[in-house]
C-alpha cells in the first residue's frame, strides 16, 4: 500500500470489539461467582487487567466480596473464552483481505499485519492470529505498542510517503 491512500475496500469494521467483550465476560462472571454481585464496570476492570488469549497456563484469580469479606474465585476459563469470542470474526476479516490482495503482493502483506485498537491489548492475540493464518504461509503479525496513539502515527507516516499527485487528489476531493 505504499504511496497510497487506503480505500473501503482495504478496511474491515468489526462489530464484536471491547464492549462486546466486556458484556460477554460480566454474563459469564455472573453465572460463575453467583454469592457476590458482579458489575459491569468491574469485570472491564478485570478484563483490562488481565485480558489474554491463547492456551496459557496462567491462572487469574480475583477477590470479590461475599457478606463484606473477600472470596478469590478462579475466573481465566471465563476471561479467556470472552476475549476469544473475537478471534472468529478477526480472522475471517484478515483472511478476506488477504484472499482480496492482488496476488503479486500478499506474501508482502503477509509479512506485515498489524493489529491496533483497543483489542490490541489482549495478551496473545497476535500470535493466535498468526496461527490462525497459517493456511496462508508464513504470517508476520506485529502487535502496535500504543494503541492509543498508533492510528495517528500510521497516519502521519503514510502523509509523509505519498506522492504530491495524491495530496492533490485527496485535497481537491475533500474541499
Amino acid at each position: 500500500m505504499h504511496g497510497t491512500i487506503p480505500g473501503e475496500e482495504d478496511q474491515r469494521t468489526l462489530l464484536k470489539a471491547g464492549n462486546y467483550v466486556d458484556s460477554r465476560f460480566h454474563m459469564l462472571l455472573q453465572e460463575h461467582v453467583k454469592d457476590s454481585p458482579v458489575t459491569l464496570e468491574m469485570s472491564r476492570r478485570i478484563k483490562e487487567q488481565y485480558a489474554f488469549v491463547s492456551s496459557n497456563k496462567e491462572v487469574i484469580a480475583v477477590d470479590f466480596q461475599v457478606e463484606g469479606k473477600p472470596r478469590t474465585y478462579d475466573v481465566t476459563e471465563s476471561l479467556r473464552e470472552a476475549c476469544e469470542s473475537v478471534l472468529p470474526d478477526l480472522v475471517a476479516s484478515a483472511r478476506e483481505l488477504i484472499i482480496s490482495f492482488d496476488p503479486e503482493f500478499q506474501h508482502e502483506l503477509r509479512q506485515n499485519i498489524l493489529v491496533a485498537g483497543g483489542g490490541s491489548q489482549i495478551r496473545g492475540l497476535g500470535e493466535e492470529i498468526r496461527s490462525n493464518l497459517s493456511e496462508f504461509g508464513n504470517c508476520k503479525v506485529t502487535v502496535v505498542d500504543d494503541p492509543i496513539y498508533s492510528g495517528a502515527v500510521g497516519a502521519l507516516k503514510l502523509a509523509e510517503d505519498m506522492p504530491e499527485s495524491e495530496w492533490r487528489r485527496f485535497s481537491t476531493s475533500s474541499g
